[in-house]
């Protein structure tokens, strides 16, 4: 602040630029919630996008009201993608909806900070409902305005994806003792029309004494029926829905998928999925292990790479064990993680820039690259980890330039 008052140059406030701005980044973030923890009057709001090279300072009326000062703050937190901050926005905008309940655009933010929670928190559907009642609060008090349309619009495009169309489960999975009581113990993924008893079902099984099979009832109150893998003692398991197909993929790890299917079983569009375990023997108590557990909607026929961006993840994998780990995920495309030699970190490219995730923090930082800021996914670390050969766009020059940084 103290350098912006000072007329200095954007260009001066550029981290890599300037050592305190580099420093203080962060500390910065942090004190746009500060301000109305402590109940600072303060006239100054910091906005520093994840990502972003600039700080911009907003100069706020200090003869506003409390309640729409604390929106403005709040419309910044909001656009942070660490889960501490959004948590810090939702609380802010439940002070704001108590003080002014019939304010449409403050139930819209709110929905929008659930879905970001849900997003980058790793738990979305948890924040599902709350973010549709808030978008239907937003249409009831202002249905034209953008705010409320934007909230619906977004909430809509989450609850009325075609699940129908495909989803895939996906699980590591094994007892926790061998053997165990019963030979015909079960454990595996398992989709049901309803929670009765006799409902139609399909379920993937992978049994105490090896076997794996599809089990599927067709009508309710009607027998299960089964196709059993050409392999045995299965403990990656997966089951895909697509249209009234179902395919189940078992695998021993390190040894080819085995792929089984059943046609024509309309469970409807709404349906329960889960993960079970049957110790086949009423006295008995079985333990069963699940990890890695994944429910995947892939990308829509309709999606054009390189134009329409569905999120990334970035997972370490461990060869030995197969074990997975997500360590960091975005709504933008993160594309071709490099390990460093010190194996803390992974350096990446996402929209021209190459970052740094540091695995210990989860957190991701820009590497200054010069003006060398049109990078693709092209680009090696030298065998001393000092240098970074990328490949950037440059259009004056036809097409994409090798560069040393």
């Amino acid at each position: 602040l103290a350098l912006a008052l000072r007329g200095l140059s954007e260009d001066a406030l550029h981290p890599y630029n300037n050592a305190a701005v580099r420093g203080d980044a962060l500390l910065l973030r942090r004190r746009i919630g500060a301000f109305y923890r402590e109940n600072i009057p303060g006239r100054v709001r910091f906005d520093l996008p994840q990502g972003s090279y600039r700080l911009r300072i907003d100069v706020i009326d200090p003869s506003q009201e409390l309640w729409r000062r604390a929106y403005g703050q709040v419309k910044v937190l909001a656009t942070s993608w660490y889960v501490d901050e959004l948590e810090l926005a939702l609380q802010r905008i439940e002070e704001v909806v108590a003080e002014q309940p019939g304010f449409a655009p403050a139930y819209a933010l709110r929905s929008q900070i659930h879905l970001t929670i849900g997003s980058h928190g790793g738990a979305p559907l948890d924040q599902v409902n709350p973010a549709r009642q808030s978008a239907e609060r937003a249409m009831v008090l202002a249905p034209d305005a953008w705010e409320s349309l934007t909230a619906a619009a977004n909430v809509a495009a989450l609850l009325d994806w075609d699940w129908h169309k495909a989803e895939l489960l996906y699980a590591r999975a094994e007892f926790a003792s061998r053997p165990g009581a019963v030979p015909h113990r079960k454990l595996g993924w398992m989709v049901r029309k309803s929670l009765d008893g006799n409902a139609p079902h399909v379920s993937v099984a992978a049994h105490g004494d090896g076997l794996t099979s599809l089990q599927f009832r067709k009508t309710a109150g009607g027998g299960t029926e089964e196709i059993q893998a050409k392999n045995t003692h299965a403990d990656i398991i997966q089951l895909e829905r697509k249209g009234l197909t179902y395919a189940m993929r078992v695998a021993k790890f390190g040894q080819p998928f085995v792929t089984e299917q059943v046609a024509n079983i309309d469970l409807g569009d709404e349906v329960y999925v889960g993960l079970f375990v049957c110790s086949h023997d009423a006295a008995t108590l079985e333990t069963a292990t699940f990890r890695d557990v994944r429910l995947v909607v892939p990308a829509p026929e309709s999606n054009v790479p390189y134009q329409g961006y569905l999120g990334s993840t970035v997972e370490v994998l461990e060869v030995a064990t197969g074990n997975r780990e997500v360590v960091f995920t975005s709504p933008k495309s993160l594309q071709a993680p490099n390990w460093q030699k010190d194996g803390k970190s992974l350096l990446y490219n996402s929209e021209g820039l190459m970052y740094k995730l540091n695995l210990a923090t989860r957190q991701a930082t820009a590497l200054p690259t010069g003006e060398v800021k049109n990078n693709n996914n092209d680009h090696v670390i030298s065998f001393d980890g000092k240098m970074l050969g990328l490949s950037s766009e440059v259009a004056a020059l036809g097409g994409s330039v090798v560069y040393t940084v």
